[in-house]
């Protein structure tokens, strides 16, 4: 049913049974994007110009029943969405709702501010994630995301990541940023974690989404800050863990490079110029202060007498290559070596 008061700005209500989504979008542009599908009941008045329906201010809620919606490119479609939208003069707000992002069972809510600029709030949370229902891909197969839980906002070719969270592997992530994604993609990323395993690192940057066959890969510029209380590389064990880099026009910049190893601390800064035969060109600037000697032995495996005492070390390096063999056969640079106290 729709009554209107016949005057402009018009005043209106409209009460339906359960309809396709899919009529809603020329009233709710807001809807567009997201490709709905499913079935859903309104119970809500409005008033404003109907030519203008950004302007219009609403009253009521709008229920869904197994609504399908795709809430990016390539993720996979969000189904089986149940729950109430509710309207509220130029906001809306849903109330809890589930459904599965394709093999993922998930929940949360949304929210919009300001009808006439659309920006969608997101809260959601998961136990378990495959990171193709993301439509991320990975070289080695599928990676699943445990324990998720952020809020996230979408609008204008823009995502804002508030805060988001989860395990992947043995590793904790603290992910917080903004991405726009547009001719030039333009990444801030700040990621921290209580603990973390360097190969559960690798492969959270190793997902990408696809890029099709004619459409080239956008160039990225990135600035990005990494924040590890402790964690492991390889076999190595390392405490607090704090870099910063920035990537423009394929050349990593590496600001500053901190952490403690071996009872000793690491700093090292520097740029590496990305080539596209994977060939690339290293330079960096490197300190070690107060290393056990010790430590160093037992995990290089050098001999059976026991060396004590403490290294400390600065220098410059360069070299280029697409392998370690490669790099090594390259490297050149020029050190200052003191071992402190050594038997």
């Amino acid at each position: 049913r729709f009554y209107y008061s016949g005057k402009i700005p018009v005043s209106f209500y409209i009460r339906s049974g359960m309809f396709d989504i899919r009529e809603a979008v020329p009233v709710l542009p807001v809807l567009q994007d997201l490709k709905p599908a499913g079935k859903g009941s309104i119970n809500v008045s409005g008033k404003g110009d109907l030519s203008e329906p950004s302007s219009i201010l609403w009253n009521g809620d709008v229920t869904l029943a197994g609504v399908t919606v795709r809430p990016w490119e390539h993720a996979a479609p969000l189904q089986g969405l149940t729950g109430k939208a509710i309207f509220r003069g130029q906001s809306m707000a849903t109330s809890l709702l589930k459904g599965r992002l394709g093999e993922s069972s998930v929940q949360g809510n949304l929210k919009i501010n300001d009808m006439g600029h659309p920006d969608v709030i997101c809260q959601f949370n998961t136990n378990q994630i495959q990171a193709k229902d993301l439509g991320l891909q990975h070289p080695e197969g599928d990676v699943s995301l445990y324990a998720v839980k952020g809020q996230v906002g979408i609008g204008n070719k823009r995502y804002h990541v508030d805060h988001l969270s989860f395990v992947l592997g043995q590793s904790g992530f603290n992910l917080s940023g903004d991405i726009s994604d547009e001719a030039v993609t333009k990444v801030t990323v700040v990621l921290s974690s209580p603990f973390m395993n360097s190969d559960d690192l690798f492969r959270l940057v190793a997902l990408k989404y696809p890029v099709k066959a004619t459409k080239p890969s956008p160039d990225l510029e990135l600035n990005a800050a990494l924040n590890i209380d402790d964690g492991k590389f390889h076999d190595v064990d390392f405490k607090k863990l704090y870099a910063e880099m920035s990537l423009h026009r394929g050349v990593l910049d590496v600001g500053t490079l901190e952490v403690d190893v071996f009872d000793g601390q690491f700093k090292s800064k520097g740029k590496v110029t990305l080539n596209p035969d994977g060939r690339n060109h290293y330079e960096t600037s490197l300190s070690i202060n107060r290393m056990s000697l010790e430590k160093i032995q037992n995990y290089l495996e050098l001999g059976d007498r026991t060396i004590t005492g403490h290294l400390s070390l600065t220098g410059d390096l360069s070299m280029t290559g697409g392998s370690a063999a490669e790099m090594k056969q390259s490297a050149s640079g020029i050190f200052d070596v003191r071992a402190e106290k050594g038997v």
